[in-house]
Formats: C-alpha cells, structure tokens, sequence
C-alpha cells in the first residue's frame, strides 16, 4: 500500500475528533508511534528534499517524523524548545507562536549555536494546520542567515488556511478537507 493511503487509513482507524477543528491522531503519529510509518515517512520527506544540512521542527509531536527524516538524510536534527531551560542559555532565536491545541500563545526557542548562515534547513512537522508554527520556524531560519529549503507535514488541515499563509510551498503527504461530520479527504 502506498504511504499517503496508509496515513489515511491510519487516520480514519485511530483519529479521535476531539473538537471542531482538532483531530488527535496520538495513537500512531505523536504519543504512541508507528515507526514502520513513520520510517516511510522519513524516506519520502528525505527524498523529497535532498540538499537539506539539517532538519528543523518543534518539541514534542514533530520530533519523530524530524528525527527519520535527519537519519535518511544523514543530517542532524534541531528542535525548538517550548520552555526555555537555564542551560539553554539567553542567546537564542526565540518567537511565539499560536498554539490550536492548546489554545495560546507558545514560545519558541532555539539556541545559537545549532542554526547559521552555513545550515540549509527542512522544516519538518506532524500537521500543517493554521501555519502559525512554521511561519516562526521560517524566522528563526532567515534570522540565522540559514537557507530554507522546504517544509514538509505529514497532515494537512485544509480548513485552517495554514497554505495560504506561507511563503514556501508546503510538502504534505495527506491533506484534510474537513472533519466536520467526519474526516473528508481532499
């Protein structure tokens, strides 16, 4: 069977609706992990953007489709923190950025030393949804001088309009129409 089915069969056995525009996929993607999946997933991101000197995603629920993608590629892989920890230090590239799922304002943090102007960075992530999370990744990238080379999610919420507000034309494998009701495919 091919990924993008597998992830959509996945999604209508183990998504939980949880609210009108939140879909808990826990059960394979971002608390317990399918990793025969998400080594597929890894493959396809990795292939897709070959050039890519490290790969970029955010604590906790992009760290396993991150970390396949860095071990195809033979890259590191960098995450931002959601708190900023003493050892982390104070010279960091920092943004906030809107969470859905928890309904505020998150930080984001990643320190200095792990992103410049010698990285070309993949951004890698479990969903595209409003783009808010990426849009801040995608700073961070241009305030480091980084080069962006590509964004990639496994999920895709449509309804969110995340697409339309990126300037990078996203890679997502499976793209939801709406979940309303049920989840529609699109």
């Amino acid at each position: 069977m091919e990924l993008k089915e597998k992830i959509r069969e996945r999604i209508k056995k183990d998504a939980i609706i949880v609210e009108p525009n939140i879909i808990n996929v826990a059960g394979f993607i971002n608390h317990l992990v399918d990793m025969e999946i998400m080594n597929e997933i890894g493959i396809d991101f990795a292939e897709k953007f070959p050039s890519a000197t490290k790969v970029l995603t955010v604590e906790a629920s992009g760290i396993p489709p991150a970390c396949f993608t860095a071990f195809h590629l033979k890259v590191p892989m960098l995450y931002a923190k959601k708190k900023l920890p003493k050892t982390l230090g104070s010279d960091v590239y920092f943004r906030e950025a809107y969470s859905v799922t928890r309904g505020e304002k998150i930080p984001l943090a990643i320190s200095k030393r792990y992103l410049n102007e010698n990285d070309r960075v993949l951004i890698v992530d479990d969903f595209l949804a409003s783009g808010s999370t990426c849009i801040a990744l995608i700073d961070m990238v241009k305030e480091a001088k980084a080069e962006l080379c590509g964004y990639c999610a496994i999920i895709e919420k449509c309804f969110e309009g995340g697409r339309d507000r990126l300037k990078i034309e996203p890679y997502t494998l499976v793209k939801i129409k709406s979940i309303k009701g049920g989840i529609t495919f699109v």
